[in-house]
């Protein structure tokens, strides 16, 4: 069996930190991914709330089992394009304004089931 990469957001990464088995996603895949703005809420935002699973992706990320993806100005303007609401993007993370990543805007905003532009909606 080959083993492949996988890329997590926010509340799947806190899940599994949550559950201890991070670190079986880790051995079952190749490669973990997470962005930078998943890295600000799960860990950042996570340790300043005293959440005890943001030590733990931290652990993981320094550890090499997680790895951090920037996100480049290329990929950030598509984003940007298919309808995702970035505003602003700070020490190469980008954000929806002082809470960052996509499970805080869930929370902040109604979910809608619609894409917000045109090329988002063709998919």
């Amino acid at each position: 069996m080959t083993k492949r990469t996988i890329k997590l957001d926010a509340s799947s990464l806190i899940y599994l930190a949550k559950a201890g088995i991070l670190d079986l996603i880790a051995d079952l895949y190749q490669e973990v991914i997470i962005t930078g703005a998943v890295y600000q809420e799960a860990v950042i935002e996570g340790k300043r709330r005293g959440h005890p699973d943001a030590f733990m992706i931290e652990r993981a990320v320094a550890d090499g089992r997680v790895r951090v993806l920037q996100l480049g100005p290329v990929a950030r303007e598509r984003l940007v394009k298919a309808g995702f609401p970035l505003a602003r993007q700070s020490d190469g993370i980008w954000g929806h304004g002082r809470e960052t990543g996509p499970s805080t805007l869930a929370r902040q905003q109604k979910p809608s089931l619609k894409p917000r532009s045109r090329d988002a909606q063709r998919y």
